[in-house]
């Protein structure tokens, strides 16, 4: 169940989009969330903000809406706090690393005023790794840990690289009982964490032309997989 400030609530899967959404629409106005899994609590935040447009920030990027460009200026803490402030309507904010944010004595007390004025459909989010909550929002910033990717997201995480494979022209012969062990043998990783063991061990099912998990497919049988040359991983998956 959900936590006010205080302990981390510790929320997986399908079960975190639910968690997030009502906390957005429990009208609570800041969000403290200890995860080095930035991209999958992003994906989490959106799906659970529905309608509700979402912005994000960061000290390198500034302060964009989803789908258009920065703000300009907006790099600059207090110049992004006074755009929230005088921002209308509902939104969700999310602040990425905001260690800035939270080290400045006058952008800290923007940020206590946000989360005092508790407006009905305004939340505003942190995400870090090892987030450390200043004094000064204790019993504001609700705190929130997401725990382990569901078996529906490493499932889909499979798909997906087997998908990137075939756009490759490489061919991944994994049946339906393949995908699914190699999916649950990934439990307990993060998803960042899971992600290239699976490429790998596709990737060696499509370069053989063997299904995973039968003779010359390592890695289903263990969680360990031997890494293939960084010439081959860096040509086959370059972003």
């Amino acid at each position: 169940g959900l936590q006010g400030p205080g302990r981390p609530v510790e929320n997986t899967g399908v079960d975190a989009v639910s968690e997030l959404r009502l906390l957005l629409q429990s009208g609570t106005s800041l969000i403290a969330i200890d995860s080095a899994e930035e991209q999958r609590v992003l994906t989490m935040m959106r799906a659970a903000s529905g309608s509700t447009p979402v912005w994000t920030w960061s000290a390198a990027s500034g302060l964009c809406r989803d789908g258009n460009p920065a703000i300009y200026g907006t790099t600059d803490p207090d110049q992004m706090l006074s755009n929230l402030l005088a921002m209308t309507g509902p939104w969700t904010a999310v602040l990425c690393d905001p260690a800035p944010v939270l080290a400045d004595a006058a952008s800290l007390r923007s940020l206590k005023e946000l989360g005092q004025r508790g407006h009905p459909g305004q939340t505003l989010a942190l995400i870090g790794h090892g987030l450390d909550i200043p004094a000064e929002l204790d019993g504001l910033a609700h705190s929130w840990r997401l725990g382990p990717p569901s078996a529906t997201e490493l499932t889909t995480l499979v798909e997906r690289v087997s998908n990137r494979l075939g756009q490759r022209n490489i061919p991944v012969d994994l049946s339906d009982t393949d995908r699914t062990r190699l999916a649950r043998a990934r439990a307990g990783l993060t998803l960042l964490g899971a992600e290239r063991p699976v490429r790998q061990v596709a990737w060696r099912g499509g370069r053989r032309g063997a299904a995973c998990g039968r003779p010359g497919v390592p890695g289903l049988q263990t969680r360990g997989v031997s890494a293939p040359r960084i010439s081959e991983t860096s040509d086959t998956f370059g972003r």
